[in-house]
């Protein structure tokens, strides 16, 4: 891992990043066996490697700065994009629209809805944004997990002919035939 550290991530932040140069010139070898001894013992693999360092690429031009060792590893590690997921984000702001009737929904995926009841429409949609996105990021990635290991959720997800109770939505027209006969029954009581 030192040799990948050396040949490709300290060329890639002295190119992508404003401050490594200026915070690391001369300690540059202890950096990177700090890093590698942190990738190692985060269990990367040299592929994972490889995508962190594009991805570090990828955010150097909204993000020029350097990244520590455990925001490296984080780079590094699979996402549910990598797998053909909705990202954590788009998978939060999914289940937040549309956990509250999830029969009425067509999921992008049975990981959001799996992942968001999980943690719980209510708890997501009334504790504050911070915690509700981590709770809701942390039981994502338990189900994107499984997912790469083989499991199937498709049959947790409910269609409206499996929850026809579900959906507590009145239809337009039975609310105004409810309203014309309330105002008829009030009409006669004068």
């Amino acid at each position: 891992m030192v040799e990948l550290v050396a040949s490709a991530l300290i060329p890639a932040m002295l190119m992508y990043t404003r401050d490594f140069a200026s915070r690391f010139g001369e300690q540059t070898e202890t950096v990177i066996y700090e890093f590698a001894n942190v990738l190692e013992e985060a269990g990367i693999t040299p592929e994972q490697f490889r995508r962190g360092i594009a991805r570090f690429k990828d955010r150097a031009g909204l993000q020029p700065w350097t990244v520590n060792p455990a925001e490296f590893v984080e780079l590094c590690k699979p996402q549910p994009e990598d797998v053909g997921l909705p990202s954590r984000e788009n998978a939060f702001k999914e289940f937040c629209r549309h956990g509250r009737w999830p029969a009425d929904h067509k999921w992008s995926h049975a990981a959001v809805y799996v992942a968001g009841q999980r943690v719980g429409h209510f708890a997501l949609t009334h504790t504050n944004e911070r915690d509700s996105i981590a709770r809701f990021n942390k039981r994502y990635d338990e189900v994107v997990k499984a997912i790469r290991d083989g499991a199937n959720f498709d049959d947790e997800v409910p269609t409206p002919a499996q929850a026809p109770n579900e959906s507590r939505r009145a239809k337009p027209e039975r609310v105004s035939a409810d309203c014309a006969k309330l105002r008829e029954q009030l009409r006669r009581a004068k």
